[in-house]
């Protein structure tokens, strides 16, 4: 190249190449290698030959043949002539070639075994025989293709090593790249990486180290994937040297050298440089023959650090697969440890200097803020997690190898770029889907806001209207004929204007705003900054930076998540709900930024919001909930902590079912210990204005995204006294409990009965996911009921029947002695977890409608009064405040003192004994029951229970003694049939014996053959009551 370059002046040529150094610690340092696109290297390709070496044994059939036409399409991305070497038994040059006709047209030999190492002889031949014409000024790619292991000639592991060394003593400027394609996981990866640690001088950074195929089906695919990448490459191969006591890292464990060849396509090209202490500001660098200026960076920069360190890892990793010996492999991985080490020394010292701000900022600088802290770790972190996987990797699988060197070994990653490619461009995919919905919700921002501005105004009484009208006559931002037509409804653009401008301000100060305690923002800027979503798109690469660039206002919640969220979304649980607002943009910022943050009012950090239509912008808000980032994306990492894994509008019901149950809860949420009469006593405190403001929102926005109708049916469900198992369409009490608080219920909603009811289905379902975690539920309800095996009926003798199942249990003993040890299953504290939080729930519930009945109008006129502004339902809020009458479980049970413990192990016991759906329904709706199940605050119901347990233990003693007949009923049957005679034996036979029970058909039949064989009378008698088949298979001919 240095040639080629002559006619231009030496400084006009050193001026299109730069560099730059940055330490990584004492005596390394990594170098950043510039050509710009007027450089001569830019300009003027290397001749370039390929060298393709096809497998074609007997294995790959037409493979060969698809094969040699997709090299035959790289035949006119070279300069020079291409060879192409097929193996078989042993290795034939086919030729050399200049168009992809001519290579496709060529015959090739009959197929057979696998001898790769004559295979690649044959190739070097020919790279020989060029390189003796061109003198090193060809560039050699090396291209094998095999689908099966080496089983003929002499071994790869000791030839392909000789022909390396034997290529760099003999042609010591030998340009050489390799390129290996393994199909089918009978391919040998090691070999590949083998060959190309043996064979190749100049790495091409920019294509994969392996092309695998799975399978001889996708070959085609990975073929068309490595022409794409061969065909890619641009520019020439440029000579760097470095001169004094510096050398570039080539490969770990090896020495430093001062020369490296590399494809200047790229037009940037990363090193790593092994100098004396405290000589990398004095690099002497020179590219093809010109010296090039090294400028040290004062600031030290993460990612051009990492850079320069991933082709030393990539080639770590040939290399271990390579078959590297164990020595040489722990010193690479204690190198590259060392310069990691350094690395996240450097990220630390600076991450402990940065700021990091969310009042005040724009979601640009949101996001710029998150990226700007986040990069300093995240390579840093990256280069970690890869010298991990190098360092624990043990595979001798040619698919898995192929896959850690490509990066798809961790356990997840292979499937979901997988599923990334077949949904079309992948995260940049979904990414370019959530922006345009972001546009479209955007666009309708604006009208919106000022239809709910216009909205709140009117609904404003005359004085306050008339304070908005001065208000904005003194702020100067209109005059008084707008602000009167303004306050009077007209609609124009004058009053457009002026709703764009402040007229949101002056409200907020009017009626009082709440704001997000994190970036400060109202309810209504927080809507605003959606006007600026169309700078998502270049400005954010991935869902989580769309989520950061606008949000909503929301309020702080603890979610207890479990595996089966994902299937269930009522699976999880929400343990507390803060009153003080945060936004989900700046929540998100601080959570990927790793910030910590904690609410006002003291706690656990948040992680999660609860996003809610906000009565104060009803249209604004719910396009903006709607939209599909937060209804869809936010919801499912909510849930899920997962972009994707959102599964319809449910997510969204359950976390505000949820929400309730925990908004609704005193200070002390849960049972705290007291002695469970005394809690059972105590009736919740009355409700705080803040909580009362939250359980009203919550209402309101689940009827902004739930189906009224839905409600109302769920709620009929109370009315009627029906079942409210999950096959009722109940998925869990806190949806019927959202229902009940969100609509306008029936009279008989909230009375006792179906209260009970609803109690009693929480215990079940708590009971359900116990005996689903393992516990066995008939034992545990036996142990504390104090039911011994002693106490259960018997069975009768073997041979002899068993009464029928209601005429054992009407004599069963029907006592229990209530187990309250302190090794005992503690089922009042059992009990009181699962149902205390419910009560003050309902409590709210029941007060809410009281007030709501009072004031007329129900549920369509409260929204009516919480949209216009908390002045038009302050009465609700006060009424519900000041209400002194909240019930104890006690009450709410109905229930008394005397007799609380039978009815919470009245409760335990049957929601243990009829935990599932089937279980707790009558037949007539597909269930199992005879008749509804008892009243738990009735004695009988106990007693009952009681005698199912000892029930419980008799049909075991039955199943034990049919176990015992069918070992032992056989031989007892033919011995008594054996001393019968004809008469007793043919009424032992009944009418037709295969209606008799195995042991006994079999026990007759052998009696008979016993007594007079198979033409006995016996044999007579039970044959005359067997079936046609039988008797053709068993009885003899006379």
């Amino acid at each position: 190249m240095a040639q080629s370059c002559g006619s231009e002046p030496a400084s006009a040529l050193a001026a299109l190449a730069t560099c730059r150094s940055v330490a990584i610690d004492e005596d390394t340092c990594a170098l950043d290698i510039r050509l710009h696109s007027e450089h001569p290297a830019q300009q003027q390709p290397t001749p370039t030959s390929m060298h393709f070496v096809l497998d074609n044994s007997g294995s790959m059939g037409s493979n060969t043949r698809n094969a040699q036409s997709c090299f035959a399409r790289l035949v006119s991305s070279a300069t020079e002539p291409s060879s192409l070497t097929v193996f078989s038994n042993e290795a034939t040059h086919i030729g050399n070639f200049t168009t992809a006709s001519s290579m496709q047209a060529a015959s090739l030999p009959r197929q057979g075994q696998t001898n790769i190492t004559a295979g690649i002889q044959t190739a070097l031949m020919e790279v020989r025989k060029q390189e003796a014409i061109n003198g090193g000024t060809t560039h050699h790619v090396l291209i094998l293709l095999s689908d099966g292991a080496h089983n003929v000639g002499p071994h790869p592991s000791t030839g392909l090593p000789q022909l390396g060394e034997a290529l760099r003593n003999d042609l010591p400027r030998l340009r050489l790249s390799v390129v290996v394609v393994g199909v089918t996981s009978s391919s040998d990866t090691s070999m590949g990486m083998l060959l190309k640690r043996s064979l190749e001088t100049v790495p091409l950074e920019s294509l994969e180290p392996i092309y695998f195929a799975s399978s001889a089906a996708k070959m085609s695919e990975v073929l068309v994937e490595l022409t794409e990448g061969l065909s890619s490459l641009r520019g020439s191969l440029v000579k760097a040297q470095l001169t004094g006591p510096a050398g570039f890292v080539t490969s770990l464990g090896a020495e430093p050298v001062q020369e490296v060849t590399f494809m200047s396509g790229s037009g940037e090209q990363f090193f790593v440089v092994k100098t004396a202490a405290q000589s990398a500001k004095a690099l002497e660098l020179s590219i093809d023959g010109l010296p090039v200026p090294c400028l040290p960076m004062n600031v030290f920069d993460v990612e051009f650090a990492s850079s320069a360190l991933q082709p030393l890892l990539s080639r770590a990793r040939v290399a271990r697969v390579a078959g590297q010996a164990e020595g040489l492999a722990r010193a690479a991985v204690e190198q590259l440890d060392q310069w990691v080490s350094a690395i996240e020394r450097k990220c630390e010292q600076q991450s402990e200097g940065a700021t990091f701000r969310l009042a005040g900022v724009s979601p640009q600088q949101r996001v710029a803020q998150h990226k700007s802290s986040t990069r300093l770790l995240h390579h840093a972190r990256e280069l970690r997690n890869h010298l991990t996987e190098l360092e624990a990797f043990r595979v001798n699988n040619s698919a898995e190898q192929a896959a850690f060197l490509t990066g798809k070994s961790s356990k997840y990653a292979g499937k979901a770029l997988k599923r990334a490619a077949q949904r079309g461009g992948g995260v940049q995919g979904s990414v370019s889907g959530l922006v345009e919905d972001m546009c479209a919700q955007g666009a309708k921002l604006p009208a919106a806001l000022r239809r709910d501005l216009r909205a709140k105004i009117s609904a404003l009484p005359e004085t306050m209207r008339q304070r908005l009208q001065e208000c904005l006559e003194a702020s100067g931002s209109s005059g008084s004929s707008e602000a009167a037509s303004l306050c009077r409804g007209e609609v124009s653009p004058s009053t457009d204007a002026l709703l764009d401008g402040q007229v949101m301000e002056h409200l907020q100060t009017l009626l009082g705003a709440r704001q997000s305690y994190l970036s400060l923002n109202t309810p209504g800027q927080q809507l605003s900054e959606w006007r600026t979503v169309a700078d998502a798109g270049h400005l954010c690469g991935s869902g989580y930076e769309l989520l950061m660039f606008v949000g909503s206002l929301g309020y702080p919640i603890e979610v207890r998540r479990r595996d089966a969220t994902q299937m269930n979304p009522f699976a999880m649980e929400v343990a507390n709900v803060h009153s003080t607002l945060a936004d989900t943009a700046s929540l998100l910022c601080a959570l990927q930024s790793e910030q910590e943050l904690t609410p006002p009012e003291g706690g656990k950090p948040i992680e999660d919001l609860l996003v809610l239509v906000d009565p104060d912008f009803p249209q604004a808000s719910r396009i903006v909930v709607n939209s599909v980032l937060l209804r869809e994306t936010y919801t499912s990492v909510v849930l899920c902590r997962d972009l994707h894994m959102y599964t319809g509008n449910l997510m969204r019901i359950a976390l505000h079912a949820h929400a309730l149950l925990a908004a609704a809860q005193p200070v002390q949420r849960e049972w705290d210990g007291l002695p469970v009469q005394e809690a059972a006593l105590v009736a919740p405190p009355p409700f705080t204005e803040a909580r009362i403001q939250l359980l009203l929102r919550i209402c309101y926005s689940a009827r902004k995204i739930w189906q009224l109708d839905e409600m109302a049916d769920l709620c009929s469900k109370m009315e009627n006294w029906e079942d409210l198992t999950t096959a009722d369409g109940v998925e869990h009490p806190v949806k019927l409990l959202l229902a009940l608080a969100a609509a306008d219920v029936g009279k008989g909603c909230l009375d006792p009965v179906p209260v009970l009811m609803l109690l009693n289905e929480v215990c079940a379902r708590k009971a359900h996911d116990d005996v689903k975690a393992g516990v066995k539920a008939e034992s545990r309800v036996r142990a504390f009921l104090g039911i011994t095996a002693e106490s259960a009926p018997t069975c009768a003798a073997l041979g002899e029947a068993e009464p029928l199942y209601e005429v054992v249990a009407a004599d069963c003993c029907a006592d229990y002695d209530l187990d309250t040890g302190a090794a005992a299953f503690d089922f009042q504290s059992w009990v009181l977890d699962a149902v205390l939080r419910y009560v003050p729930a309902l409590h709210f519930v029941r007060q809410l409608h009281a007030c709501l009945a009072h004031r007329q109008g129900g549920w369509a006129k409260l929204e009516q009064d919480m949209e216009a502004g908390p002045w038009a339902y302050e009465d609700v809020v006060a009424h519900l405040k000041a209400d002194q009458s909240s019930q104890s479980l006690l009450e709410c049970l109905g229930t008394t003192h005397l007799q609380l413990q039978r009815t919470l192990a009245t409760m335990a016991a049957q929601a243990y004994l009829y935990g599932n759906s089937h279980s707790r329904r009558l037949k007539e709706v597909g269930g199992d029951l005879e008749q509804p199940l008892g009243n738990v605050t009735d004695g009988d119901t106990l007693r009952a229970l009681a005698v199912k347990g000892r029930m419980g233990i008799y049909l075991g003693r039955v199943q034990e003694k049919m176990r015992e007949w069918q070992r032992e009923g056989t031989e007892m049957t033919r011995a008594r049939a054996v001393v019968a005679d004809l008469g007793q034996y043919s009424d032992l036979c009944s009418s037709h014996v295969h209606g008799l029970s195995k042991p006994e058909f079999w026990g007759l039949w052998r009696a008979a053959l016993a007594d007079g064989g198979p033409n006995g009378q016996k044999a007579l008698a039970f044959l005359s009551r067997a079936n046609h088949d039988f008797c053709n298979k068993h009885r003899l001919p006379r």
